[in-house]
């Protein structure tokens, strides 16, 4: 029998190579108000994991002042614009995806805008194996992530035990909520802007596994299988 009831995967960074997409999304709007010092090599060192809402708010206290009303929706057609440039699944993401969807319940769960996330997830090629309705976003919880907010709520609507629930993140964001929410957690490095620093800010506050590669998750599964 297997020690999970679900598998729970976040989209950015680590089912789609997507943060630098949204990190030049994030920029370019930003450079076009006169704030260029938000390049996306700063981006991908200091917002990974982070809500888009509460990047907004990063800024405005970082500057002391309100950014445009419109300024999501102008960050949400920017991404549908650059996403043929930037977007695509993360290596393995397809084969993992396909092998732990066979026995295992799966399922999104990410703090990124759910228009973004649904069509991130169809245009890495992701959405046979994840339904609409297996695609959870930050909007649906009062809190997101590092919060346990996001990975709780999608536990619960998958009838699945915390304790025997397996979380796959790539940011400390996202780790920390998975861990907060009493989950086991695979960190992935893959796709971190330093690998060796982000496994070991992993390691630093408790995730379970480290990899920077997702087919070590299928080592996870399988071992849990046979215990």
């Amino acid at each position: 029998m297997s020690q999970f009831d679900l598998v729970i995967f976040d989209c950015d960074g680590t089912l789609v190579d997507s943060e630098t997409l949204n990190n030049v999304a994030t920029s370019e709007i930003l450079s076009e108000i006169g704030l260029e010092q938000y390049t996306p090599d700063y981006g991908m060192a200091t917002f990974i994991g982070k809500a888009q809402p509460a990047v907004w708010k990063i800024i405005e206290e970082q500057t002391g002042k309100p950014l445009p009303a419109d300024i999501n929706q102008r960050y949400i057609e920017r991404i549908a614009r650059n996403r043929d440039l930037y977007l695509k699944p993360a290596p393995d993401a397809l084969r993992v995806a396909e092998y732990i969807g066979k026995t295992h319940k799966i399922c999104v769960a990410s703090n990124g805008e759910s228009e973004n996330v649904r069509t991130a997830i169809e245009g890495a090629g992701l959405s046979p194996f994840f339904l609409p309705d297996q695609i959870y976003v930050a909007a649906m919880v009062q809190n997101p992530k590092p919060k346990p907010d996001l990975f709780l709520f999608a536990a619960k609507q998958n009838n699945a035990d915390p304790a025997r629930t397996l979380v796959i993140e790539d940011s400390i964001v996202g780790a920390s909520a998975g861990i907060a929410a009493g989950m086991i957690v695979y960190g992935y490095t893959g796709l971190a802007h330093d690998p060796a620093v982000q496994a070991q800010k992993m390691r630093e506050i408790g995730v379970h596994h480290i990899s920077d590669s997702l087919l070590g998750i299928l080592d996870v599964v399988k071992a849990a299988e046979a215990a």
